[in-house]
């Protein structure tokens, strides 16, 4: 009986076991897993799935679409050390930086790396992290790279017309070819990104080059917006401002009787 008891005691909790389910990611051909622990973790790789982040590394020697499929994912040189992506650059510290998810939102932090890590510009400390957004720029060390999710943090999708305006302004511009703008719109649909991924990834475009275009265009798609919602404002007014001439003038035609009681037509 006590060696039952013993063997009991050793034997793992499965309450507390982590769990993993199985999550393939959009757009991109691998499947993998998450550990997860509990309904909250549960939930977090879910939201995770559906907003499928991933960085876009666009260095001279290396370019590539980098899945982020783990609620903490390590950049680095080295797998020793923890990476879950490996860098091969003289320039990256064996666990260089981590992106992490948490509270639906997405961050990036330095691990202490030599050459730093950077996020739209800004050199982080290996204490703080910074929220990435939809096409934040991003640079391990000396390897630059775009950071890229379908959703935002209430899980709604991106309209992709943004990335449309964005195309129509670097074809306006000649810095891409209209043929090149079509070609990457369509193939971007088959391969479940948005055309700037493709452009960087087959070296037609840098970072900083994709970044501008795509905040002016989103720029121009709320000015846009703006002047619609005006227009349809002032043609509301405009519509009822018609509607209040021809009932008065139906009034006047059919029912005299009524503005001439109005305006002293009464008897004296």
């Amino acid at each position: 009986m006590s060696e039952e008891k013993g063997d009991k005691a050793k034997a793992p909790d499965r309450k507390v076991a982590d769990k993993t389910i199985a999550m393939p990611m959009l757009g991109h051909e691998t499947l993998t897993s998450i550990a997860t622990e509990g309904v909250q973790n549960l939930a977090s790789a879910a939201s995770l799935r559906a907003a499928s982040p991933r960085i876009v590394i666009c260095n001279e020697a290396i370019k590539e679409i980098v899945p982020i499929d783990k609620i903490e994912f390590i950049f680095g040189r080295n797998p020793e050390a923890g990476a879950h992506h490996i860098i091969d650059h003289p320039a990256i510290s064996g666990a260089h930086c981590k992106v992490f998810f948490k509270n639906d939102r997405f961050y990036l932090q330095d691990l202490g790396s030599k050459n730093h890590t950077f996020a739209d510009g800004e050199m982080l400390g290996a204490e703080t992290a910074k929220e990435l957004r939809s096409e934040s720029t991003v640079r391990i060390g000396a390897v630059e790279g775009l950071f890229v999710i379908d959703c935002d943090e209430t899980g709604k999708k991106l309209d992709r017309k943004r990335y449309r305006s964005a195309l129509q302004l670097l074809v306006a511009e000649g810095r891409v070819s209209a043929l090149q703008g079509e070609q990457a719109f369509r193939d971007a649909a088959e391969a479940g990104c948005h055309p700037g991924e493709l452009l960087l990834k087959n070296g037609v475009l840098r970072v900083d080059d994709w970044v501008r275009a795509y905040r002016r265009g989103e720029m121009f798609d709320l000015i846009q917006k703006e002047a619609t919602s005006k227009t349809k404002k002032y043609a509301m007014l405009v519509l009822i401002q018609w509607i209040v001439i021809v009932v008065l003038l139906g009034i006047i035609v059919f029912k005299p009787d009524l503005f001439s009681g109005l305006f002293g037509g009464g008897e004296g």
